[in-house]
């Protein structure tokens, strides 16, 4: 199959540009593209924040600890207690 642009002005406009709609008889339009959202800053932990993330970290040491014993159920209590 070979593409044909019979009525069709390929040349106007960049060939890439997403911002291009080939119309019906030959025309062609450049649309005003949404710019993309503006990134957010991610929001910087707090005190409490840190007081969590330190007390998460001792759990999850504490199940390391009693998954290398082999006491699964203590680990998983562990682990289960860091996610929380």
């Amino acid at each position: 199959m070979e593409f044909a642009s019979e009525g069709f002005d390929l040349d106007a406009l960049p060939a890439a540009s997403q911002d291009v709609v080939y119309e019906i008889g030959g025309g062609v339009s450049r649309i005003e593209l949404e710019s993309p959202p503006a990134k957010e800053e991610e929001p910087k932990p707090n005190d409490d924040d840190t007081e969590i993330m330190k007390v998460a970290e001792d759990w999850k040491q504490q199940g390391n600890r009693a998954f290398q014993e082999h006491n699964w159920l203590e680990a998983y209590d562990m682990y289960t207690e860091a996610i929380q």
